[in-house]
């Protein structure tokens, strides 16, 4: 095996520094990585790594154990509350956000959240193919590492940050040796000491540095003491666009407004992020149309970003009550999301909603197909085949609902045990009752469910308690009491009937 001398000695200090004062850590470091193993990572990614890296991996490949957000296992991390990735891992990373970059339908949107604000040194993208992973977060999608890619103004080799929470990338460092330095200094100053953390299960377990602080913050402090004073410049959009987002996050709905009343009068380009933040300002004035003239214009300009048709379908579902609208709504929704179960599922509840009983067959039944195994999705179908008449094909959802819910599930099996006992055939339904009592009595009930299209088809099969069933359906609600079914005798029976 080959060691140069680059980042050799002050890699060797850090590993001293571990074995010190934080030989838990020290001891999750990982041996050698092989020539192959380094060489993969270029070949992967397309990019040749600067030497000083490779030195690293050659003394150490990352961590034996390792902490990310993607498998989370309550490791210890090796740099302070960092977790150093293996070539391994360096690769398996780079290739999710390569996925992302080539098949991601919101690409180009999420690509102008990017920026730097050191002007030309790191290019103003989201993500890029030429930024390796070299640290991560433990348990978010945030990275420390080398920009291979960099701006007219940057340096191929300097390390920045960059993921899913890291819009703003700054460079930190020059080389990674300069990196190594900075960690160096940090451990020495006695600012990361060995510690606890709490563990997914509350327990205790072992850490590195302040459970509280973070080496992003350290690495944001040196930056800023850093960068040299610049010249006041006009302010553009997409600054005062971000401190309106930030003033609606703290609940300033108006100032928001104000601002991107400004950003606009500054010539800020509108597109679905302006648009959306609008609308969500509008939402929070309660002024429901405009929030709706909104996000109509974010679902014209980013029909791919699913995450909007979701907020245009609730505002005209929950606070215009505008279910036809919601209607057309959620079938362009679905024509833009052909694969979307979600907006299946949204075309059954406007169904509902509108009282238009076949068409939320149709939709609840094709969202159970999708959702076999999801004891609610099977639930809503048997509903809507039971309102629709259809009480054989209701009865079999209904018992598949039924089988499916477990203890975490209490109001799912009150609803299919309630269309079992009113559809099923009348030598079954006392057996049924039995175990929906069994269930209403353990204190599980369902919330402000529909059960009148059921008891209609019920009482039209001619159900012997067809005069009992609304009151049942008040208790399932937790609208009654069980007081008031205990003059009814199939009730009484209920309680030692075996189930």
């Amino acid at each position: 095996m080959v060691i140069g001398c680059i980042v050799w000695p002050t890699w060797k200090r850090y590993v001293s520094w571990l074995a010190k004062n934080a030989p838990l850590a020290h001891a999750n470091l990982a041996g050698p990585a092989s020539g192959e193993q380094i060489a993969e990572v270029e070949r992967v990614t397309g990019h040749a790594l600067p030497e000083g890296v490779k030195e690293v991996w050659r003394l150490n490949n990352g961590q034996k154990q390792t902490m990310i957000a993607s498998t989370v296992n309550d490791a210890i991390v090796c740099i302070p509350t960092l977790s150093f990735l293996s070539t391994e891992l360096a690769i398996s990373i780079w290739r999710e956000w390569d996925k992302l970059r080539r098949t991601d339908a919101g690409i180009d949107e999420l690509q102008r959240c990017g920026s730097s604000p050191e002007e030309g040194v790191v290019q103003p993208l989201y993500t890029h193919p030429g930024w390796i992973p070299l640290w991560s977060d433990p348990t978010s999608a945030d990275f420390v590492g080398v920009d291979l890619a960099p701006g007219p103004k940057g340096q191929s080799g300097q390390i920045i940050n960059f993921g899913r929470d890291e819009e703003e990338h700054r460079r930190y460092a020059l080389r990674f040796e300069d990196l190594l330095q900075i960690l160096l200094e940090e451990v020495e100053s006695g600012a990361w000491p060995a510690s606890e953390r709490s563990g997914s299960r509350g327990e205790k377990r072992p850490w590195l540095g302040d459970p509280k602080e973070h080496f992003f913050n350290a690495l944001y402090a040196r930056w800023k003491r850093h960068m040299s004073p610049e010249p006041p410049r006009p302010r553009e959009p997409r600054e005062v666009v971000k401190e309106a987002q930030a003033a609606l996050k703290a609940g300033e709905a108006a100032r928001a407004g104000e601002l991107l009343a400004q950003a606009r009068s500054l010539g800020m380009k509108e597109g679905s992020i302006s648009w959306s933040l609008t609308a969500q300002v509008c939402e929070a004035q309660e002024r429901w149309r405009d929030a709706e003239a909104a996000w109509a214009r974010t679902t014209e300009v980013a029909p791919k970003l699913a995450k909007h048709w979701e907020a245009r379908l609730a505002n005209l579902i929950f606070n215009l009550h505008a279910y036809d609208e919601a209607e057309a709504v959620a079938a362009a929704a679905l024509a833009a999301h052909p694969d979307s179960d979600d907006f299946v599922y949204e075309r059954a509840r406007i169904a509902y909603f509108r009282k238009d009983y076949p068409t939320a067959s149709t939709f609840y039944g094709r969202y159970a197909q999708l959702n076999a195994d999801d004891a609610s999705a099977r639930g809503n179908h048997a509903w809507a085949l039971g309102a629709t008449g259809n009480a054989d094909e209701a009865v079999a959802e209904a018992a598949a609902a039924f089988d499916a819910a477990g203890e975490d599930e209490g109001a799912v099996a009150i609803e299919a045990g309630f269309y079992l006992y009113a559809l099923v055939k009348r030598a079954e339904q006392q057996d049924r009752l039995a175990r929906l009592r069994a269930l209403l009595d353990a204190g599980a009930r369902t919330e402000d469910w529909n059960f009148d299209p059921i008891i209609a088809t019920a009482t039209a099969r001619n159900h012997p308690e067809a005069s009992w069933l609304a009151k049942l359906a008040a208790v399932a609600n937790g609208g009654a009491t069980l007081d008031e079914l205990a003059p009814w005798p199939a009730w009484a029976a209920a309680a030692t009937a075996p189930s």
